[in-house]
């Protein structure tokens, strides 16, 4: 079964080449554009994967971070000398626990990196010690790192003309004094922190995404989600801000309208499929812009949005097909997106998918692509060839001993059991929003417990 990727980066040397993270599933490489696939970091200490970043002026060196931002922590920094397939643990005692939401290589010096670093959980319940996180500066191919900026880093972004500068996101979901948006002009070194309307909006600072657009570093836009502190639309969109003057001794900012069918909740906050609130900013919230047009925007949130003429006047396209041709369309919770020329590359809940013409026509690249995020499972008392699994946005599903699994419940699978008396057909499965059922069955009927 496919699943979360939470990472893209594509070989500067080769368009065919691509890594990508998996939530739970480790790194995975493709070198024929998504046709097949080949786990590369199996037996690493954690399969959490954060952020994976090529070093431009050596590919053959790439950087993955485990720990998958907000989520489960990982074991530290993976660094691969051989352009992905085999891969060394760095840096264990900084990052352990921690999450990747990005790492950035100075296009020059394949030694020089900068991180953003979040908290992340011990287990789907449990939080660990805290360990520091922040922005995070190598300059050694990531064996030692100094932190330069303290706070949950969601987000940095690095001019590509001129690495010295750059912009960070520290955003914690549940507000912080130090959630807002900096900046460096000195590679990362000491951060400046940047006034907005953000910064006067009643409602708190979130998580923080933000895009730098290629084609002009002066263009850049800023999504915020509304913290949850009881106080607006918790866990949607606080606002979407673009600047043409990023790197003006003092940057202006505008509000971009949101979509108009989201109201004030924006484009991470709302389902269109179901016209309903969700709050789904804090964990599907990434922005992009076209790598030719700074005023195209692409906005993933649940759905996968795309904003033309992205400013005061914007035209809003929900372009993942959710919800009116899903059976071409997308998987939901958009993670990840990256460039390869004219091609979008889009990571969510359902693995891995591309467009060359904006979003009007998808390719799916998960044939072979096996990243599912579990949470729980349960084994049959007597039979080793069933258990059932409940993963992320694949519900529950049953093993019977192929490659294939049979779909049980839907939503996002949790806790599930199977009868020690009954087992080929009691069993009790569970999803979020404490949505409880029981089938005495196998599966035909759901009954709410």
């Amino acid at each position: 079964m496919i699943g979360r990727v939470t990472s893209i980066a594509v070989d500067p040397r080769d368009p065919a080449h691509w890594l990508i993270g998996g939530a739970l599933g480790g790194v995975w490489e493709t070198r024929d554009t998504g046709s097949t696939w080949s786990p590369r970091t199996d037996a690493q200490a954690s399969l959490a994967v954060g952020a994976i970043a090529f070093a431009p002026s050596n590919a053959n060196i790439v950087y993955a971070g485990t720990g998958a931002l907000l989520s489960y922590g990982g074991a530290g920094l993976l660094k691969s000398t051989d352009g992905g397939s085999t891969w060394t643990l760095l840096a264990s005692g900084t990052f352990t626990r921690n999450t990747f939401a990005a790492i950035r290589v100075d296009p020059n010096n394949a030694d020089s990196l900068i991180a953003a670093v979040a908290y992340g959980f011990a287990s789907h319940t449990n939080f660990p010690s805290t360990p520091p996180r922040g922005v995070f500066r190598s300059t050694d191919g990531g064996a030692t790192w100094s932190k330069t900026l303290a706070g949950d880093a969601t987000t940095v972004v690095v001019d590509p003309t001129n690495f010295s500068n750059q912009y960070v996101g520290l955003g914690h979901p549940f507000g912080s004094s130090s959630n807002g948006v900096y900046r460096s002009t000195n590679a990362g070194l000491t951060w400046t922190p940047v006034t907005g309307p953000w910064v006067t909006m009643p409602q708190g600072v979130g998580r923080v995404s933000v895009a730098m657009a290629p084609s002009n570093s002066n263009t850049l836009y800023i999504a915020i989600q509304d913290a949850f502190d009881n106080n607006g639309h918790d866990g949607a969109l606080l606002g979407l801000f673009r600047t043409d003057n990023a790197w003006a001794p003092t940057p202006t900012f505008a509000q971009v309208p949101n979509p108009p069918p989201t109201g004030a909740l924006g484009f991470c906050g709302w389902v269109l499929s179901y016209n309903q609130e969700q709050d789904s900013c804090a964990s599907s919230m990434v922005i992009s812009t076209d790598p030719a047009q700074p005023d195209i925007l692409y906005a993933g949130g649940i759905e996968l949005w795309k904003c033309t003429n992205c400013a005061a006047s914007p035209t809003w396209t929900e372009i993942s097909k959710n919800a009116d041709d899903p059976i071409h369309g997308i998987k939901v919770d958009q993670k990840a997106l990256a460039w390869v020329g004219n091609r979008l590359i889009v990571g969510n809940d359902g693995g891995v998918w591309s467009t060359s013409d904006g979003g009007s026509t998808w390719a799916d690249h998960n044939t072979n692509l096996i990243v599912t995020q579990f949470y729980a499972g349960s084994l049959h008392p007597i039979d080793p060839l069933f258990a059932l699994g409940g993963s992320q946005d694949h519900g529950t599903d049953k093993w019977n001993g192929m490659e294939s699994w049979q779909a049980i419940f839907g939503g996002d699978g949790g806790p599930n059991a199977i009868s020690a008396s009954q087992p080929d057909t009691h069993w009790a499965v569970s999803a979020q929003r404490l949505d409880l059922r029981r089938t005495t069955d196998g599966g035909v009927a759901l009954a709410k417990a």
